[in-house]
């Protein structure tokens, strides 16, 4: 990270077109890593990386743990 490559290469063998794919990750790596693939990305806050520094990627949502990002995917899903 933050070269796509691994997240391309995941794409490439689960079939999945990257507009359709959501990358989650708690570093402004994963965010960057997502933007140069082209996906979808959502922050989620469990690491030490703050709010604010998500700011400048495209991002979803920002979620403060992986529980809250479930009820929130569950909502996106409806």
């Amino acid at each position: 990270k933050p070269h796509p490559e691994g997240i391309l290469k995941a794409l490439e063998q689960i079939g999945v077109p990257r507009e359709m794919f959501l990358y989650c990750g708690d570093t402004v790596l994963d965010a960057e890593a997502a933007q140069r693939a082209g996906c979808h990305f959502s922050a989620v806050l469990n690491g030490t990386t703050p709010r604010q520094d998500f700011f400048p990627f495209p991002h979803v949502h920002i979620a403060p743990d992986l529980s809250e990002l479930l009820d929130w995917l569950r909502k996106q899903a409806r």
